[in-house]
């Protein structure tokens, strides 16, 4: 009787689990957009960050309990655990030291290279939530701090100084062009151009949820991902076309080339590569780009001809 129970409890639950919605691979919407999967077993991946050598690092989405970091080996492939436990690691960046800072929380923690030991850099003050971190280029860190509107400057010994005042309610990413102007993500989804303190140009509003990467590749072509996709941005016509549809993009970064997005369903980092011939206008977004693009390729083939 035992045994007729266990196996009616492994044939119940069997079929739950196939009912359960499995994450959909993405879906390139524009021309141009190659998709392929970099990496797998990223438990909940959020945020991405990429060391000098090409080791990727990603942070947890799930906020409800302790976690860890992932580390993708170089190339991809299978993540494994780095580091010791962490409550609620939303936030990570390659240290250079070839650790990981690890935002969580209000505190911002460093993991040793070799992920053996876990250290406080700095806590409370003007952190709250830390949801994005970044290099200033002068050997201090850059906090984003959900709740306050702030980023905050975090020098080598935790001393802290607010560097950016936004007067957003929920900051969510930032990233600054090659012209070293500021641009913003907030929950709505929206991104803002950082011109003053307190003093916002809004850039572009996306679909869904919460902006959750702003990056600018070498031609300073600018992409944002918010939790449904990747979007082409034109920050001067201020439009943002869906180029990658996500079912939950909870972080992305660019690095050597690519834009790497992390999927928290599939719990997978997916890598985008944008191909530069011919779509260079189609990448900023416009429609009326698209239909050039289209006469562009009707004339190459009548040359062929």
């Amino acid at each position: 009787m035992c045994w007729n129970r266990l196996a009616l409890l492994a044939g119940i639950a069997a079929a739950c689990a196939a009912t359960l919605p499995a994450a959909a691979d993405p879906v390139a919407l524009l021309p141009y957009y190659e998709v392929t999967r970099y990496a797998s077993e990223v438990t909940l991946c959020g945020d991405l960050s990429f060391a000098h050598d090409g080791e990727c690092f990603a942070s947890n989405a799930d906020n409800s309990a302790p976690s860890h970091v992932s580390r993708v080996p170089v190339g991809g492939g299978i993540a494994s655990v780095f580091g010791p436990t962490v409550f609620d690691p939303d936030a990570v960046l390659a240290a250079d030291d070839g650790g990981v800072y690890v935002g969580a929380s209000s505190s911002i923690h460093h993991i040793s290279w070799d992920g053996s030991t876990i250290s406080l850099l700095t806590s409370g003050g003007h952190l709250h939530n830390v949801t994005f971190l970044q290099h200033d280029g002068q050997g201090n860190l850059l906090a984003s701090s959900l709740s306050n509107g702030s980023i905050v400057r975090v020098a080598p010994d935790g001393t802290q100084s607010v560097a950016y005042e936004t007067g957003l309610n929920e900051i969510t990413t930032f990233a600054f062009d090659g012209h070293g102007e500021l641009y913003v993500g907030e929950h709505g989804p929206r991104v803002y151009r950082y011109l003053a303190e307190n003093t916002l140009e809004l850039i572009v509003a996306t679909d869904h949820a919460y902006a959750s990467g702003i990056m600018f590749d070498e031609r300073d072509r600018m992409f944002v991902t918010d939790l449904g996709g990747l979007y082409a941005v034109d920050p001067g016509l201020h439009t943002a076309t869906l180029a990658v549809a996500f079912d939950r993009c909870e972080g992305a970064t660019y690095f050597g080339g690519s834009i790497y997005v992390s999927e928290s369903l599939a719990s997978e980092v997916w890598r985008v590569n944008v191909v530069p011939e011919p779509s260079s206008m189609v990448l900023m977004g416009s429609a009326l780009a698209c239909v050039v693009t289209r006469r562009l390729r009707r004339c190459a083939t009548r040359r062929r001809t």
